[in-house]
């Protein structure tokens, strides 16, 4: 035995982590995956225990300015449809259907108080010109 693992200094394994905390091996690296592509909005809702890990990781598969303007519509949207509202806007911009950005207006005028809204573009016309609105 070395002196490093007798004196109790190595770090714990993942095993030992998910054990003491009581959680899967799963849920430990998908919290991990988190905490790496989350932004520090979404790491403090989940820390604080107002979204779940599962809908975090969702949510992660978007840039961080992304991630903030999705969580600001959180407010007008159960929780129990959040999932749901998150996968499907990952499903349209997969399909190219819509992209989700800040609308001009949003970024020139809001104040840090307020969260910003997020428009997604939906392509209504055959030249190409979208107008804004909010997922079916």
């Amino acid at each position: 035995m070395n002196a490093i693992t007798s004196a109790g200094l190595h770090s714990p394994t993942v095993e030992a982590i998910c054990r003491a905390a009581n959680i899967s091996r799963r849920m430990y690296f998908n919290a991990q995956k988190v905490h790496w592509a989350g932004c520090p909005e979404l790491l403090r809702q989940v820390i604080d225990g107002e979204m779940t890990v599962n809908l975090a990781l969702e949510l992660v598969q978007f840039d961080h300015d992304s991630q903030r303007l999705i969580m600001a519509e959180f407010y007008d949207i159960p929780p129990r449809e959040r999932l749901a509202f998150v996968r499907r806007i990952a499903q349209m911009e997969a399909a190219q259907v819509v992209t989700v950005t800040t609308p001009p207006a949003a970024t020139s005028a809001r104040t840090n108080a307020e969260p910003a809204r997020f428009a997604i573009g939906l392509p209504s016309q055959a030249d190409g010109t979208c107008h804004q609105g909010a997922p079916a």
